[in-house]
């Protein structure tokens, strides 16, 4: 059984998963069942006298302040994924050895209409692809091109092709 969920479980990232919180929520449905769990036996105890008053509302307590502070936490999360910049501008910060964000933050700058910041992340992205694998190149000069034509400077990056 585990082996069906460990792909939810966010301990391994298999692709464009950096910025993909939703990985997150599959793996937290356990905990949370267990906690709500915890939660309400210990309720039912101390209300029943199978444990002292005290750690039952205790446990409640803690709860409670776990959820304000993840609904704290939140805040700051929605600020990220305001729009398709934002949010791969944030994974570009927090992986910054990875292409992955910087591409597809090329593609949210191309959407947004900011084709000279888009061509410099394709550009980036470019620069680290190695000369040994010319089919990436060549669909990075592919996005990259696409990009130039939108942006009304086609033709700028032919003289980049080997």
């Amino acid at each position: 059984m585990s082996r069906f969920f460990s792909p939810c479980s966010g301990l391994l990232h298999s692709g464009a998963q950096i910025t993909a919180d939703r990985f997150t929520y599959a793996a937290s449905v356990g905990p949370a069942l267990l906690v709500g769990a915890a939660v309400a036996w210990s309720g039912q105890a101390s209300r029943d006298g199978r444990i002292a008053p005290v750690p039952g509302s205790g446990v409640v307590a803690a709860t409670v302040l776990w959820i304000v502070a993840l609904a704290a936490l939140t805040v700051p999360q929605i600020g990220i994924w305001k729009d398709s910049v934002t949010l791969w501008e944030r994974a570009a910060e927090t992986e910054p050895q990875s292409d992955i964000p910087i591409f597809y933050l090329g593609w949210a700058l191309t959407e947004a209409g900011r084709f000279d910041e888009a061509q410099a992340h394709f550009g980036r992205s470019l620069v680290r692809v190695p000369p040994d694998l010319p089919t990436l190149r060549a669909q990075f000069f592919f996005h990259l091109g696409i990009v130039e034509q939108r942006g009304g400077t086609p033709g700028r990056c032919r003289g980049a092709l080997p």
